[in-house]
């Protein structure tokens, strides 16, 4: 039996590097769905009240400790309610995905995954994880236009989309002939776009801008459902 409940507020996803028992990195960010779905569209640095943050940050500290992890990452999917408080609804023992890494660099300088192949290998999580700007970011999954499965014929706009200003990264993991799928689940992304700015507002406005311009030709294919 699976009992399942619906909980209302603002979706967030945290992710946090723990050294000693304690966050060195924390991130805080918000997500849009593709067409009001689960599958996550573009993911944003929060601007919340410090004790939010605080709150939020010792809650999933708490948990890193409950599961035992003391060294390395974890990520948090968690919905803060309108009465002020979070409920956590998943929790991972790894890196966050769909390019997250390149969201915490572009926002942050920082490289969790030189961090984590360091911890690997026996070094202390330090340096990689250390601040070297103070951005916001934001980043945003391209999907496949189409409903159905269909076969990549070109992209356009790409050049144009890396010479907007914030843009930091533009990645295409589908080449043309490639047999790509509706944007239903996230391992059907096909690219994704990440910028960074003063605010949320900025880097939104930078995606907005580069998304615009960037654009997959997808051909149906017959038969396909």
């Amino acid at each position: 039996m699976i009992a399942e409940e619906f909980v209302e507020g603002r979706p967030l996803a945290i992710e946090v590097f723990m050294r000693d028992g304690r966050a060195v990195l924390t991130c805080i960010k918000d997500k849009e769905f593709v067409n009001g779905g689960f599958v996550v569209r573009r993911l944003r640095t929060t601007q919340l009240p410090l004790a939010t943050r605080n709150q939020l940050e010792a809650t999933v500290e708490r948990l890193c400790r409950a599961l035992g992890i003391v060294d390395g990452p974890a990520n948090f999917d968690a919905v803060l309610g309108a009465d002020g408080k979070e409920r956590v609804i998943e929790a991972n023992t790894r890196l966050g995905g769909d390019g997250v890494p390149r969201l915490l660099a572009a926002a942050y300088g920082v490289d969790v995954v030189r961090a984590l192949i360091g911890l690997a290998l026996g070094e202390r999580a330090g340096g990689h994880l250390v601040p070297t700007r103070a951005a916001h970011a934001a980043l945003e999954l391209i999907g496949s236009p189409l409903a159905v499965e269909g076969e990549l014929i070109a992209w356009e706009g790409a050049a144009e989309a890396r010479s907007i200003p914030g843009i930091t990264d533009v990645e295409l993991y589908a080449e043309p002939g490639d047999r790509v799928r509706p944007h239903d689940q996230s391992g059907h992304k096909i690219g994704l776009l990440v910028a960074a700015g003063q605010s949320p507002a900025d880097a939104s406005s930078a995606l907005d801008a580069a998304g615009a311009l960037i654009r997959p030709i997808v051909r149906p294919i017959k038969g396909a459902k």
